[in-house]
């Protein structure tokens, strides 16, 4: 059955990004130019061109088509979608915007190669789970699940990874546990949703994750996209914001290969840009 879309175009990249009428969660944000707008400045903040992107959990491909602008024809982006209807989006999207450097795979990430159930959301087509809950479903799909390490062995990819953008709805344990070599080896910035409800109602072990990432990488960064500032946090701290026995609490972390000082600069400028406005309009910003 064909599905019915409407398009959008994302601000001043002018590409054309085509979603689901009832996709308010994300393809509706889009189009209104309020999804993630922080996030999405900071993650391209990161890349230059030539750069190699892996992006887990594409959905229709906003961050993958913002990507492959900012790497541009000497860069790559992998894109994981494992949904069907977001993929052949995912897909329709790329080659409407003839984005060449784009490789799309049907599938998910996780710790190794393998056929697992997908859990849909029957209201959100950016939740679907690789884990049952509580969560309203709308159906079922088996999916192909890679080990990143053994899939970009056998795609003979050479290049340094640049950067990992993993939003896997509770599933980011396992995507880094297969990304273990590539991630030793590069140290590429990775951001990532950070979820403890969701890792334990998988059976998920989100200790080993993050002490698995501050030894790599010593730091890790909060981000918060309402003040739109980022800043490092303690595993005690996240432990307190974020407790495993409430399914809404998540955010948005990242690390980076070297803090240099353009991570300073951007620390420093978006708090002090903040305080400002928040002084001269009483309010912060989105």
């Amino acid at each position: 059955m064909k599905i019915k879309l409407v398009k959008t175009v994302i601000g001043k990249h002018k590409l054309v990004c085509n979603y689901l009428p009832e996709d308010r969660y994300i393809g509706q944000r889009i189009a209104l130019g309020k999804y993630e707008p922080y996030l999405s400045r900071l993650m391209l903040e990161q890349i230059k061109e030539g750069d190699v992107v892996i992006d887990v959990g594409a959905n229709i491909g906003y961050y993958s088509m913002l990507f492959s602008k900012k790497v541009g024809e000497k860069g790559k982006i992998y894109a994981f979608e494992p949904d069907k209807t977001n993929y052949e989006i995912l897909v329709k999207n790329i080659r409407e915007n003839k984005l060449k450097n784009v490789k799309v795979i049907k599938g998910a990430l996780g710790s190794k190669d393998s056929i697992k159930t997908m859990f849909k959301s029957a209201d959100n087509l950016g939740d679907h789970r690789l884990f049952s809950d509580k969560l309203a479903i709308s159906g079922y799909e088996k999916i192909k699940v890679y080990k990143l390490d053994s899939y970009l062995k056998r795609q003979k990819e050479n290049r340094k990874i640049d950067l990992i953008k993993i939003d896997t709805q509770g599933w980011e344990p396992e995507v880094m546990l297969g990304a273990k070599k590539t991630i030793e080896k590069f140290r590429p910035t990775i951001f990532f949703e950070y979820w403890p409800w969701a890792y334990k109602m998988a059976g998920l072990n989100k200790t080993k994750m993050m002490a698995f990432l501050r030894k790599i990488y010593g730091q890790i960064n909060f981000i918060e996209e309402y003040i739109q500032v980022y800043f490092p946090i303690k595993t005690g701290k996240l432990d307190q914001q974020f407790a495993d026995n409430n399914e809404k609490l998540y955010g948005n972390l990242w690390v980076k290969g070297e803090i240099d000082w353009k991570y300073w600069r951007g620390s420093v400028k978006d708090f002090w840009l903040k305080k400002m406005m928040k002084r001269i309009l009483g309010k912060p910003q989105t």
